[in-house]
């Protein structure tokens, strides 16, 4: 395995994460939909689910940033961790010799 080949498969990896990661926020997103927008001004006027989780997704990142930035970290490490590992098993494999 190469190192570039190692770094690919974390890559795919790190997309599933994240894919999880937003198919999880979108499902309780969702789960709290009740056919209006979010507001700050008192008249909430309706709108459709796209319209609903734009936005919805933009504040919990922030509110994610600013409230709870070891959270942030957290998720954040663990979505770079598997491009590095498959680069570091990568470069093993090849400088030993253990090529596929």
């Amino acid at each position: 395995m190469t190192p570039k080949k190692g770094f690919t498969i974390g890559l795919f990896v790190s997309g599933i994460l994240v894919f999880l990661i937003l198919v999880g926020i979108l499902i309780v997103g969702l789960s709290s939909y009740e056919g209006h927008c979010i507001s700050f001004e008192p008249p909430e006027r309706p709108c459709n689910v796209i319209e609903f989780l734009i936005p919805y997704l933009l504040l919990l990142i922030v509110y994610s940033i600013i409230e709870k930035p070891i959270l942030f970290l957290i998720l954040l490490i663990l979505i770079l961790m598997p491009p590095v590992i498959g680069y570091l098993i990568g470069k093993r494999k090849s400088s030993v010799g253990l090529e596929e």
